[in-house]
């Protein structure tokens, strides 16, 4: 989906927003290991899916550079602002997006666009009823954490229920205290402009970049 010249100009020449916590993550191919993306950077951790309470999470790589673990993607809108969104398939593969519309006709939507509280009654009334920052389906079969500024929470997206309630990150995830929110006391959260073009999306191989 394109844009339009005046809305575009109007894009480029904003410094970009900076989000402090998660802005998309994935789960890793390995068992019980999740991407967490945060701007320019990205964590990965061990975690135990399923947990009511805490994940007993641990970091196996601390915070760091994209490209540093993610080499084919230096130098492109995804080192450079960060990954808005994305998702695991099969194997060792995932699609990411950098501030991106994309569609593919040759896909097919298994159900119509609709509300989040339609799809999943169980967030009405909840800080995730009017959006999500980011999600990941768990290993844990049916269950997928949602993130959303200092919030998560962990569903089951069959029985649409709470599996645990919505929380801070850091009381789930104790081992992100010390990165969240990011810039606090990281440093600078802002990413260097490399490139043009942040309107991107690319489908990665984790195995060929970083062994999971």
């Amino acid at each position: 989906m394109g844009m339009n010249p005046d809305a575009a100009a109007h894009y480029f020449s904003e410094e970009p927003e900076a989000s402090t916590y998660i802005d998309s993550a994935f789960r890793s191919s390995s068992t019980n290991e999740v991407y967490f993306f945060l701007h320019d950077k990205y964590v990965r951790l061990y975690y135990t899916p399923g947990q009511s309470t805490q994940t007993d999470d641990k970091i196996l790589r601390d915070l760091d550079w994209i490209c540093y673990d993610f080499p084919s993607l230096e130098g492109s809108s995804f080192a450079a602002y960060g990954i808005g969104c994305s998702f695991d398939t099969e194997g060792y593969k995932a699609y990411i997006f950098s501030e991106c519309y994309c569609t593919n006709d040759s896909k097919q939507l298994i159900d119509p666009i609709r509300n989040i509280t339609d799809g999943f009654p169980v967030l009405k009334g909840t800080i995730f009823e009017d959006g999500i920052d980011a999600c990941f389906a768990s290993h844990k079969e049916n269950e997928a954490y949602l993130f959303k500024e200092e919030k998560y929470a962990l569903i089951n997206f069959i029985d649409n229920t709470f599996v645990d309630d919505v929380k801070l990150i850091v009381d789930g995830w104790s081992s992100l205290k010390d990165i969240l929110p990011l810039g606090n006391p990281n440093g600078d959260p802002y990413p260097q402009k490399v490139g043009t073009n942040r309107y991107r999306y690319r489908s990665i191989d984790e195995e060929k970049d970083d062994e999971l």
